[in-house]
């Protein structure tokens, strides 16, 4: 497992040919996995008394923005305690209690707000259409479908928003919409199972104007002249 120093600076410009673990001698117990794609996650190792094995738990990924690698050394301390003392569940009763919790996947979350949404509500409020729905399923599988088997407590927003905002730069509409679905999925959830989870959104809500918004209507013509125009012209 090679050693490297963890500073933001050093994992802004790391790239890798492979999957790769790095660990940093002056931070104990903190791994750091990368993969080809350039995705990278921290981890906490500590012997674990009470099941006699090493326990490795996830944090978060890495972020390009702030001061992550510090965040990351000091939860080292809080989830060595944790594992120590047993306060921390196995992959396995994580995975039973979402499931007892009804806590679905990314897409599964998706596909229970869709429904809703094209039922007839008690509300009285509008279905949603079919096409809309279809654009939905659409835009969650262009963008956010690597995150789809993902369960939504898990989800990480921070890396789903620097994705959202990165294509915004070139694809405005195609960002808001990906927003759109994503905040509306984790809102829908958050109310259906009681929960207070961070809603995936974009830095700059604009988008990109149509060309009715944004075409200029010439107002030196007088009214009457160009209605004339309009009505001299045979359908």
């Amino acid at each position: 497992m090679p050693h490297i120093k963890f500073t933001d600076s050093t994992l802004k410009t790391l790239v890798v040919d492979k999957t790769t673990w790095f660990t940093d001698p002056s931070s104990k117990g903190l791994r750091l996995c990368v993969t080809l794609g350039g995705t990278k996650t921290w981890y906490v190792n500590k012997w674990d008394p009470t099941s006699q094995k090493t326990r490795s738990v996830k944090l978060a990924q890495w972020a390009n923005k702030g001061p992550h690698c510090r965040w990351a050394k000091e939860q080292v301390g809080k989830i060595a305690h944790d594992i120590s003392t047993g306060n921390v569940r196995t992959r396995e009763e994580k995975e039973v209690s979402q499931v007892a919790l009804g806590i679905p996947t990314f897409r599964d979350a998706l596909e229970q707000y869709i429904e809703h949404r094209t039922t007839a509500r008690q509300s009285g409020r509008a279905r949603m259409m079919e096409g809309t729905a279809y654009e939905y399923r659409g835009s969650f599988n262009k963008h956010l479908a690597r995150w789809a088997d993902v369960h939504v407590d898990e989800l990480p927003v921070l890396e789903i928003n620097q994705y959202l905002n990165a294509m915004q730069i070139d694809t405005p509409n195609a960002a808001h919409l990906a927003a759109s679905v994503a905040g509306a999925t984790v809102r829908f959830i958050n109310r259906l199972c009681a929960l207070a989870l961070p809603i995936p959104s974009l830095l700059d809500g604009t988008r990109m104007k149509s060309r009715v918004q944004t075409g200029k209507l010439d107002m030196s013509v007088p009214w009457a002249d160009r209605k004339a125009e309009i009505d001299a012209i045979k359908n």
